[in-house]
C-alpha cells in the first residue's frame, strides 16, 4: 500500500537530491510531494532533479516563495491523494518496504490513527578529499500509545514525549493534525500539538523493522 510523503524544503537542494536518487535506488513505490521555499539557485537545482527522476518514481513538486515550513506543510498534506501519508524532513530518508507495512497495518487496524517503525541517528565526517562516511549512529527514541482511552493516551504521551508527528498517519487525520499551523508559527509547538492531536485521535503502533533515519549536522 503506498503512502504520500510530504517534504518542505527551503535553500537545502543538496538534501532533496539526495531523496529523490536514494528513492530511485530503492524503487519506492511512494508519491513524494515536494514543497519548495527556496531562492532561485536551490529551485532551479530541484528542478532539474525531479525532471532526470520524475520517469523513475512518483514527485509532485510545487513551489511556495518564501512560506514557513509549517505552513508548507498544511499546503502539502492538502495536496495527497494517497489514504495514508507522513511527513518527512528534506534530509531524513524513510524505508519503502516499512512505510507499506505501516499503511497495511492502518488499513486492519482502524482504531490506530499512526504507525511507525524503529529510528536511527546518524553523522557523517568529510576527509581531505571529499568523501564522506559515517561518524556516528544510534538510536532515535520513538514511542507507542495504546491505551484505551483519548484522555490517558494524551496524558501518557506528554509524560513520555516523542516525535509523532513523523508517523505514518490516516491522512484525514493528519490533515486535523496540522489544522492550525497556518496560525502557530513555533516548529516546537507545532511538532507537539501535532502529537497531541494525532494521539487523542487514535492509538499508535511502533511496529518492527528500521523506517527512519535522521541526520545529525550543523545546517
Amino acid at each position: 500500500m503506498n503512502v504520500g510523503i510530504v517534504i518542505p524544503t527551503k535553500d537545502r537542494s543538496k538534501f532533496v537530491i539526495q531523496q529523490l536518487k536514494y528513492h530511485a535506488h530503492v524503487k519506492s513505490p511512494h508519491t513524494r510531494y515536494i514543497g519548495d521555499s527556496s531562492n532561485q539557485f536551490h529551485s532551479q537545482k530541484i528542478e532539474e532533479a525531479i525532471q532526470f527522476y520524475e520517469k523513475k518514481i512518483k514527485i509532485v513538486y510545487r513551489k511556495f516563495p518564501n512560506l514557513s515550513g509549517v505552513c508548507t506543510h498544511k499546503k502539502l498534506v492538502d495536496l495527497v491523494k494517497e489514504e495514508y501519508s507522513i511527513c518527512s524532513g528534506d534530509d531524513d530518508l524513510l524505508i519503502p518496504s516499512t512505510l507499506s507495512r505501516c499503511a497495511d497495518f492502518l488499513k486492519n487496524n482502524p482504531e490506530y490513527s499512526s504507525a511507525h517503525g524503529q529510528a536511527i541517528l546518524i553523522s557523517f565526517k568529510k576527509d581531505s578529499s571529499e568523501k564522506y562516511s559515517i561518524e556516528s549512529a544510534g538510536s532515535y527514541n520513538l514511542g507507542t500509545q495504546e491505551l484505551p482511552t483519548a484522555k490517558l493516551r494524551l496524558e501518557g504521551f506528554l509524560k513520555n514525549y516523542w516525535a509523532a508527528q513523523f508517523a505514518v498517519h490516516r491522512s484525514n487525520i493528519h490533515k486535523l493534525c496540522i489544522e492550525n499551523f497556518d496560525k502557530i508559527q513555533d516548529r516546537s509547538f507545532t511538532e507537539i500539538s501535532h502529537g497531541c492531536v494525532s494521539v487523542i485521535k487514535g492509538k499508535s503502533k511502533k511496529m518492527e523493522g528500521l523506517y527512519l533515519v535522521r541526520q545529525i549536522h550543523p545546517g
